[in-house]
């Protein structure tokens, strides 16, 4: 995502409590600084046992006015409720997720409620992994799978 950004040119920063070494080109600082300053924000994390709500209402509320928020993990790490609320006071000027709790019954959920021109709400389909290589994995695994189904020798 860096290197998307500084093609643009973009400063990258990033915070990870747990990442000892940092890429080249990402510059490391508090999550404090980071949601006040940053004017987009993007979340890649694992979803595990230990972080559901990783950025809930009081992280949200220090982001810079604005800013444009990009989840690209599980909705479960968001208070989407307060994700909604920013949205709509414009504390956040965007959002884009591949991965909403709600997204099962979009648009019946408040996020597809949004009438508001002023506020911007996308949900792609969630594609993580899909690349020309996992591709290759998936269609190689799948041909074997069909040769295997109808007895031929590979």
């Amino acid at each position: 995502m860096a290197r998307y950004g500084a093609a643009f040119g973009m400063r990258c920063r990033g915070y990870d409590p747990y990442l000892e070494t940092w890429p080249a080109g990402i510059e490391r600082v508090a999550l404090a600084e980071l949601l006040a300053t940053s004017d987009f924000v993007t979340l890649h994390v694992h979803l595990t046992p230990d972080n559901p709500g990783l950025l809930g209402r009081a992280e949200l509320a220090q982001m810079k006015r604005g800013c444009v928020f990009v989840n690209t993990s599980r909705g479960e790490l968001i208070d989407e409720a307060a994700l909604l609320d920013g949205l709509q006071s414009g504390r956040i000027g965007a959002r884009g997720s591949t991965c909403s709790r709600a997204s099962r019954t979009w648009p019946s959920t408040r996020y597809g409620d949004m009438r508001s021109p002023m506020t911007t709400s996308s949900s792609p389909p969630h594609i993580a992994g899909y690349s020309p290589d996992a591709v290759r994995v998936v269609v190689r695994f799948s041909a074997g799978r069909i040769v295997d189904f109808f007895g031929a020798a590979r």
